[in-house]
């Protein structure tokens, strides 16, 4: 998800209780609602308070949109370390998709397989009563292919760019980005400029994304210089799909994610995509305030993924870039009832429509 970052960071500021328990989850059935509010119950009592945030509204709304087919929860034993609590979505079918609205600016879909478990491991010398990670299988994002083939045809025009020589591993505490990389922003941003009207005539997610910044003058305008950066971002992040193995709760409330990188093409995009993001993020730090207020879903969401890169950790606490607030990361992962997904936007609760095909515009 890290791969989300740096557009997320460019185009925000130009936009001008984890404990509760709730006597009815959406569509859920008797046994699920017990089985949701044991689970809230527990994570308030045992250091995983801000789990409930994210996972009510994503099972909430797997079930409002009809392919929720049961939830269970296992508790630990309490004083007994090394115990794990297990919390259980089943699907009633295979796997299902969701794409995120436009408007969030991330031009990623999550994905959900048929059974998904979330495992709270018992924190070292805990004795049963901390649980800051949740552990979980069966949750995976993927890219828009739009942004792969977008990517290849940006290098067809530079006889700079070396993508598999560009490899900017072991760059993160350098204060710019490899000349490597920087040869392909470039060439990036001379080919959007140059294409745009094509870009413009595919109906797929980057250019929705583009529609709604680029295709706006005052957005343009107030970007200016910055689009090179913006567009390769997007195109960048397609560095196809990957699971979300883990999210851990730090002392302070904030919550940062884990997971394994996409298959690696041989053009090295996912480390391209995580490098691009610490710039933007650093680049942005003060200016923060205004950002999240402008972008507060996407935002979270990059700043979550972020802190759980080692090396990306490491310079955001540098420049107190923290990671990501439960709530908002919740809206991002929360069901949209409107029925046009690009509406899902602003106060509107919730960024995605769950279905079980490939979005056309993610295809």
């Amino acid at each position: 998800m890290v791969r989300i970052i740096a557009t997320v960071i460019f185009l925000a500021p130009l936009l001008a209780d984890a404990a509760r328990v709730v006597s009815r989850h959406g569509n859920l059935n008797t046994t699920g609602n017990e089985q949701l509010n044991d689970w809230v119950k527990w994570a308030g009592r045992f250091g995983a308070k801000g789990f409930p945030d994210i996972l009510v509204p994503l099972i909430e709304g797997v079930f409002d949109a009809g392919f929720g087919e049961a939830v269970t929860w296992v508790a630990p034993d309490v004083g007994d370390t090394g115990d794990s609590g297990v919390l259980t979505l089943q699907l009633n079918v295979p796997k299902i998709y969701r794409e995120m609205s436009s408007g969030s600016r991330v031009p990623i879909m999550w994905t959900l397989a048929n059974k998904v478990t979330f495992t709270f491991p018992d924190g070292s010398s805990s004795h049963g009563t901390s649980f800051s990670t949740m552990n979980v299988y069966g949750l995976g994002d993927a890219t828009s292919k739009q942004g792969v083939e977008l990517y290849e045809e940006v290098l067809k025009t530079c006889s700079k760019c070396t993508p598999e020589a560009c490899d900017p591993t072991g760059s993160f505490s350098d204060k710019k980005i490899p000349d490597c990389l920087n040869e392909e922003v470039k060439a990036a941003g001379k080919y959007l400029k140059k294409n745009w009207k094509k870009i413009k005539a595919d109906p797929r997610k980057i250019t929705n994304i583009l529609k709604t910044s680029y295709d706006i003058t005052s957005m343009w305008l107030a970007a200016k210089g910055n689009w090179p950066k913006i567009f390769y971002s997007l195109i960048a992040s397609a560095s196809g799909p990957a699971s979300i193995d883990s999210f851990s709760i730090d002392a302070d409330g904030w919550v940062s994610s884990t997971g394994a990188k996409a298959a690696d093409n041989g053009h090295h995009m996912s480390e391209k995509s995580r490098r691009m993001g610490l710039d933007s993020l650093k680049s942005g730090a003060n200016r923060m305030s205004l950002v999240l207020r402008a972008a507060k879903s996407g935002m979270n969401m990059a700043m979550m993924s972020a802190h759980g890169v080692p090396d990306s950790h490491k310079e955001l606490l540098k420049v107190n870039v923290r990671a990501g607030d439960t709530k908002a990361i919740g809206n991002t992962v929360g069901a949209c009832a409107n029925a046009e997904l690009d509406s899902c936007k602003g106060k509107v609760k919730g960024r995605l429509h769950w279905t079980t095909t490939i979005p056309a515009t993610m295809a």
